[in-house]
């Protein structure tokens, strides 16, 4: 039968073997780790001047202690609505107010240029998703409860997923969704997902914002937008705050 290795203070002439292998588990200034066993133990090991220590902790025990550890968001920018981790990733969305904005349309042939009112929007982001819903009034004031819509932009699917395509994203964080929004508004904007996104030109958003564009409108026209089926603290909810 095998000779057992302690996973703790394994054979050290072992180890010499399969170091050009294998990447060491422990950093070489390791005193302490916590080792999780293959059926379901957890185990306490530290190393001082009287030898190794072992000693099998529970769950709890450990949720309690890293339960007290300090988490801070870091100073969050002004337009910030939301922030939280979840699932070991970290989670940001910004309220983003009704404006005017210039943006990019092609068909891969060429590109237009078209000036278009905005609503209020929501930009969410959870590691490489990201998310943007449209909120249905003007003086929307970031009540949760207030019905989310689909943000009339082609290149965001059913759910309020962006396609960013082949730009290369940040992960979310408060640092870096500012980034994530400049890429979105900053690309063209192609044919994928237009459709649903308008009443008045149900198979194609592109065309409200040409009309709205030659017309120079300064206001959305909030009747147009296409409900999503909840409220916004329910998209945000479903999508960003998951174990």
């Amino acid at each position: 039968m095998p000779k057992r290795i302690n996973l703790c203070k394994p054979n050290q002439s072992a180890h010499r073997r399969s170091r050009a292998r294998h990447p060491q588990l422990f950093p070489e200034n390791a005193h302490a780790a916590l080792v999780f066993t293959a059926d379901g133990q957890i185990i306490w090991c530290s190393q001082d001047r009287r030898g190794i220590q072992r000693k099998g902790i529970s769950p709890e025990t450990v949720g309690s202690v890293f339960a007290n550890a300090p988490v801070w968001s870091g100073f969050l920018p002004t337009d910030a609505w939301s922030w939280g981790q979840s699932d070991g990733a970290e989670w940001v969305a910004l309220v983003v107010p009704a404006h005017v904005q210039t943006l990019l349309l092609t068909d891969e042939v060429k590109v237009e240029h078209v000036t278009v009112p905005l609503p209020p929007l929501v930009l969410a982001g959870r590691r490489l998703d990201y998310y943007i819903w449209a909120a249905g009034a003007e003086k929307w004031n970031r009540e949760p409860g207030a019905p989310a819509y689909h943000a009339p932009f082609p290149n965001v699917d059913s759910e309020g997923r962006i396609c960013f395509g082949s730009n290369i994203l940040p992960p979310a964080s408060t640092q870096t969704i500012h980034a994530a929004w400049d890429i979105f508004l900053n690309s063209p904007f192609n044919d994928h997902t237009i459709a649903n996104k308008s009443k008045q030109f149900p198979d194609d958003v592109r065309r409200i914002w040409r009309e709205l564009s030659e017309r120079n409108a300064e206001s959305y026209p909030y009747e147009d937008l296409q409900a999503l089926g909840g409220s916004i603290g329910w998209a945000l909810g479903r999508h960003l705050v998951r174990s």
